[in-house]
């Protein structure tokens, strides 16, 4: 994701004021916009971008046709998906509960935790978070338009790693308990 910042080394990683100030007022700008829009745009720009996920939505029944996926990522649809559309604001709320706890980290880790332990159930892979980071800074920076900076960047950057590292903690602990199943 364009960061020195390595996921493997942020266990104990603290955000500075500069950094809580600018997550705390781009998430406020996000907010204007609104979070279903955002994680419409952010789920088909990964259902588009990166066709090997369609598959994860396919099982479900969720994606129709790539014309659908089209539409929705054009705006031109009036009804999109709604179970895509869902997730993405699901997406958005995990990164809402992140801004709200940023000064107090340890409060978040075990919900990202859980989160990452069901996602592992649900099919989601370690690979699958370097697709998520690169479309959630792209949808960033695209909404943020002149708050986007390169400090804005790093922080939401930092932000995102955190999340990775406490969800694949938690699915690292579902793929271990699977392998116990299994002996």
């Amino acid at each position: 994701m364009g960061s020195n910042l390595s996921s493997k080394n942020i266990e104990n990683v603290a955000f500075n004021r500069y950094e809580i100030h600018v997550i705390r007022d781009t998430w406020a700008s996000l907010n204007k916009i609104g979070l279903p829009e955002l994680g419409l745009g952010l789920m088909t720009r990964i259902l588009i971008e990166h066709k090997e996920m369609k598959s994860m939505w396919r099982k479900q029944n969720v994606i129709e046709n790539d014309s659908c996926l089209m539409q929705n990522y054009c705006n031109e649809l009036i009804n999109p998906n709604h179970l895509i559309k869902a997730h993405g604001e699901k997406v958005f709320n995990t990164i809402r509960i992140a801004v709200n706890t940023i000064d107090d980290l340890s409060s978040l880790y075990q919900f990202l935790k859980q989160m990452g332990y069901d996602h592992y159930q649900y099919g989601t892979r370690d690979k699958h978070f370097e697709i998520i980071g690169e479309s959630l800074i792209s949808t960033l920076s695209e909404a943020l338009k002149e708050k986007w900076t390169e400090k804005t960047k790093k922080a939401w950057i930092k932000l995102f790693q955190i999340i990775e590292y406490q969800m694949k903690s938690g699915m690292e602990k579902a793929k271990k308990e699977e392998k116990l199943s299994l002996t």
